[in-house]
């Protein structure tokens, strides 16, 4: 019985598509963008984060990999090690945990100052 309503279904999908039977259907690109206008508004904003985001993001942590002042020709590959000596800084865990206070901080004020005016709306 499965294999039955199986291959009624390939049929009519081989019949719809109007392809032979396992050929895939073609769609044009005006096809394609055509049912897809919302696609016109993303491109800009996904063009942009990657070119603004994603890309120097990546470069960064591509140059990190590298001996490298910022200024000059790239030094000699490093590695990991530059991560290495990050996580062996008291500088580094000092700032971290600022930063962490300073979240929690924000956090806890936020959503109280949030929650006291909500009540007082209601």
């Amino acid at each position: 019985m499965a294999s039955a309503t199986a291959s009624t279904i390939d049929e009519s999908i081989a019949t719809t598509a109007g392809a032979p039977r396992g050929a895939p259907k073609r769609t044009s690109a005006r096809a394609f963008w055509s049912r897809r206008p919302y696609l016109w508004f993303l491109l800009p904003a996904l063009l942009a984060y990657g070119v603004l985001f994603v890309y120097p993001t990546m470069r960064a942590f591509y140059l990190s990999l590298f001996d490298w002042s910022g200024i000059g020709p790239i030094g000699a590959f490093v590695g990991l090690r530059h991560f290495g000596e990050l996580l062996r800084s008291d500088r580094f865990w000092s700032a971290s945990l600022h930063s962490a206070q300073l979240f929690a901080f924000i956090f806890v004020f936020q959503n109280t100052v949030s929650l006291g005016l909500a009540l007082m709306l209601n």
